[in-house]
């Protein structure tokens, strides 16, 4: 390994949540369960087509894999590599994931590129509202370190 035992404690309890099925997805997903982290969690609501069998982008999926939702085709591709890290699916796109679902997760993971700073924006944004106040603004940043020297 190379990381110690607290590192790797830390993994196996960490929480990913990866916002769509595409190839860069499927790396990433394939370094964490390698690496062991304790869940990872794929959402996309796309189905897998043609061109993604014979691009083998996602984890050269076969064919039977055809009209299946890729998010659940993804996850059941890499559950052999490491049957410790538990990989579950969302069959929905960032925009339609909950506040309560996105709150269950340590890291939330963009892999659809221009397309990923949307989903990261619209995730962030649900989880920055109060609960007690759909519409109360997003809590103001707090103040840098070297801003509050300054001011002082």
């Amino acid at each position: 390994r190379l990381w110690g035992l607290e590192t790797q404690l830390g993994l196996q309890g960490a929480q990913v949540l990866l916002l769509g099925a595409t190839g860069l997805c499927n790396e990433i997903g394939k370094n964490l369960v390698l690496a062991g982290v304790g869940h990872v969690c794929i959402a996309d609501s796309a189905l897998v087509s043609t061109s993604d069998v014979s691009v083998g982008g996602l984890f050269s999926l076969p064919r039977s894999c055809v009209g299946q939702n890729r998010a659940a085709a993804l996850a059941e591709g890499l559950q052999p590599l490491n049957p410790q890290v538990e990989i579950t699916s969302e069959p929905r796109d960032a925009c339609d994931l909950s506040a309560e679902l996105l709150r269950r997760f340590h890291y939330v993971i963009g892999t659809a590129g221009i397309q990923a700073v949307s989903d990261i924006c619209s995730c962030t944004g649900r989880l920055a509202v109060k609960e007690d106040s759909p519409t109360s603004p997003p809590a103001a940043k707090r103040q840098r370190a070297d801003d509050a020297a300054g001011a002082a």
